[in-house]
């Protein structure tokens, strides 16, 4: 697997077409932490209009992943992607059950 960066212990990766059925899985496993605030992709239909969101010009979407097992524990989206002189965006990010609390997003959001 290609990482764009790792700390030994978590790693961040572009989501990819073969990861629905895991990110789909874990998204229905973590709902209850993430309802109300945040309303993940969780079918085929809505993964695939995710990954072609976050290919659009102002948007990027990132896998927290744990190295050790190369499971998905969370994931951060940057969207309203502002270049130039400006150079803003606005960060969302949750992590998903097993991996709640243990510092992977917060590892890799601080990258």
């Amino acid at each position: 697997m290609r990482y764009l960066r790792s700390d030994g212990r978590v790693a961040i990766r572009r989501p990819r077409p073969a990861d629905e059925a895991e990110f789909v899985a874990a998204v229905r496993r973590s709902r209850d932490l993430h309802h109300p605030w945040l309303s993940a992709p969780d079918d085929a239909q809505r993964y695939a209009a995710y990954l072609r969101k976050i290919r659009g010009r102002d948007s990027a979407g990132f896998l927290f992943c744990d190295r050790a097992t190369g499971q998905i524990a969370g994931y951060a989206n940057i969207s309203g992607i502002v270049l130039g002189a400006l150079r803003g965006g606005y960060l969302g990010y949750a992590a998903f059950r097993p991996y709640a609390g243990t510092g992977h997003a917060s590892a890799g959001c601080g990258w």
